[in-house]
């Protein structure tokens, strides 16, 4: 028998033999025909399974085309040459390279900075053979250059994928030029109020939200005794504020927590404050609110008024000897004039009194106690100059 067979939909058969019974021809087609269906059968399945990983894999192509496409990130792709494989929009947005420029180029050339060269060679050699280095799977800073030759900070995300047996790497890298620069300007800001806060004389203390000490500078460390790592995270209440002030200070802070406001926000008061040695000093606070994360939190700005203190009751009592002088200056003017009188006439009467006599002696221990009230209210006088 000789049998030739097309399928195209149809399935046609030609007999070229005419040798064998009719009736055996028959029984032979339908045994044929009977295989030719059961491999159509299988033909059409795998055909079938053919067309949807097809369209399978040309959907999930065209989500891929569809992510990298709209992506704000550089997606970049590069073989196990270091050659770029994968170029997507946004990479030719930050880089300047339009896909024709970069696919098929060394990254290394490129866009890598030339102090980074020799370590991307060595590190991209092991990469090459297990797929594996230092920053897969993690995030890395470094810088990149452009088309221009301007240099800029990337934060970049590396991962590996084996292709045809070979190890290709696949990174996403996004421009961090503003990122960086506010950083920067945060960082500048956070070292001038480090510099201005490490300056100042008085204590600059941050509370949190839960009455937790978050800020502690140099003149606190200096006023209290306590440094910053003995202060940090520690309930202010237990370290510098006296035992009778404490109940209202609770109070105080559980209102404040709330609402960022209270009795004394805004405003400067005296009070008494701790220090490590058990000593009790007067302080002078000022207390403001600001809100961090959507928590209220307090600072505190605390002035050592010791010195003040002391000087103000020596003002007092210096005010109250000048009362006393001013007093003084006029009880003087009153007892020592009807005393001068006295005094006088019993120099008067002495003259007159007869020698040895009784009234000679009784007038003599009169002018004694004359002299000796002059001299009380000389040195009297004295004091109060």
């Amino acid at each position: 028998y000789g049998l030739f067979i097309a399928i195209s939909g149809f399935i046609s058969w030609i007999l070229a033999s005419t040798s064998v019974s009719k009736k055996a021809k028959r029984s032979q087609l339908k045994r044929t025909l009977k295989e030719l269906e059961i491999v159509n059968e299988k033909l059409t399945s795998e055909s079938e399974d053919l067309k949807l990983v097809t369209t399978t894999l040309q959907e999930s192509e065209e989500k891929f085309r569809m992510i990298s496409t709209s992506a704000k990130d550089a997606i970049i792709m590069i073989d196990n040459d270091g050659i770029i494989s994968f170029w997507n929009n946004a990479a030719e947005t930050i880089f300047g390279y339009p896909k024709e420029d970069a696919i098929g180029k060394s990254l290394v050339k490129l866009i890598i900075p030339k102090e980074y060269h020799e370590s991307h060679i060595i590190g991209f050699e092991k990469f090459k053979d297990t797929g594996q280095g230092p920053a897969i799977g993690t995030m890395v800073r470094l810088s990149a250059i452009r088309k221009d030759g301007t240099e800029f900070p990337i934060s970049l995300s590396l991962s590996s994928v084996k292709i045809k047996n070979k190890w290709n790497a696949i990174g996403i890298v996004r421009d961090i030029t503003e990122r960086k620069r506010i950083e920067d300007e945060l960082q500048e800001s956070e070292d001038k109020f480090r510099s201005i806060s490490d300056s100042a004389n008085d204590a600059i203390i941050m509370l949190d939200n839960d009455e937790k000490i978050s800020y502690w500078n140099k003149s606190a460390k200096n006023i209290f005794g306590y440094s910053i790592d003995e202060t940090k995270g520690k309930n202010i209440c237990e370290l510098i504020i006296p035992e009778r002030f404490k109940e209202k200070h609770l109070e105080g802070f559980k209102r404040f927590k709330d609402i960022g406001t209270g009795n004394v926000i805004g405003k400067t008061v005296e009070v008494a404050a701790i220090r490590k040695d058990g000593s009790e000093i007067p302080i002078e606070l000022s207390l403001s609110s600001v809100q961090l994360k959507g928590k209220w939190c307090a600072i505190g700005l605390i002035r050592d008024i010791t010195e003040r203190k002391n000087m103000e009751d020596e003002l007092r009592i210096s005010h109250k000897m000048m009362s006393i002088g001013r007093l003084t200056a006029s009880v003087f003017h009153e007892i020592l004039n009807p005393v001068n009188i006295i005094s006088a006439h019993t120099q008067l009467l002495l003259m007159g009194a007869g020698e040895g006599s009784k009234e000679e002696e009784d007038l003599k221990s009169i002018q004694i106690e004359i002299d000796r009230i002059v001299n009380i209210t000389d040195n009297l006088r004295a004091l109060s100059q």
